[in-house]
C-alpha cells in the first residue's frame, strides 16, 4: 500500500528578483522539471528548485 504526501513550501517572492521583476504572463509560463522538484521559466531564463528554496528559508531563520 502506498500513500501520496502533498506538502507546500512557501517563500517570499522578494527572495527571487527575476521572478519579482517578471510580468504575470511570464510567471504563468512555467514548467516542472527534475522529476517535479524544480520549476523553469524559459522566457526569463530562471530555474528554481526545492533545495534552493529550503536554503533561502534556513538562511532567513538563522
Amino acid at each position: 500500500m502506498s500513500s501520496i504526501v502533498e506538502k507546500s513550501l512557501l517563500t517570499p517572492m522578494e527572495w527571487y528578483k527575476p521572478l519579482k521583476n517578471a510580468s504575470i504572463t511570464e510567471l504563468k509560463n512555467y514548467k516542472f522539471i527534475c522529476m517535479n522538484t524544480g520549476i523553469e521559466w524559459e522566457s526569463i531564463d530562471y530555474h528554481l528548485n526545492i533545495e534552493s528554496m529550503l536554503e533561502n528559508s534556513m538562511q532567513d531563520v538563522a
